[in-house]
C-alpha cells in the first residue's frame, strides 16, 4: 500500500477508535459480530479491537467497526466489571 494511503487509513483508525472509546457502543466482555469477524471484546485499543474466538485473537481494526453494521450481545451482568464507590 503506498504511504499516501497508509496514513489515511492509520488516521481512520485512530479517529474511529477515539469515537468509540468515548461513546462505548459496546464493552469489554461484550460479544460483537462485524463483517464477518466475531468474538468476544478483550480490549479496545486506538486503532484496533481485539475479539477472542475459540483461544485466537482477532485484531479488528476500529474504521470497519465504525463504518459497518455492528451485532452487539451484552455480556451477563454477572460479568460486567461494575466501578465501586465508597465515601469515607
Amino acid at each position: 500500500m503506498p504511504p499516501p494511503l497508509r496514513g489515511r487509513s492509520f488516521i481512520s483508525d485512530v479517529v474511529s477508535g477515539t469515537l468509540i472509546l468515548f461513546f462505548q457502543p459496546f464493552q469489554i466482555k461484550d460479544a460483537i459480530a462485524v463483517t464477518g469477524f466475531e468474538g468476544t471484546v478483550i480490549n479496545i485499543e486506538l486503532r484496533y479491537t481485539v475479539l477472542l474466538k475459540e483461544g485466537k485473537y482477532i485484531l479488528v481494526p476500529n474504521a470497519t467497526i465504525f463504518s459497518n453494521p455492528v451485532v452487539i450481545t451484552p455480556a451477563p451482568a454477572s460479568e460486567v466489571d461494575m466501578p465501586t464507590r465508597f465515601d469515607i
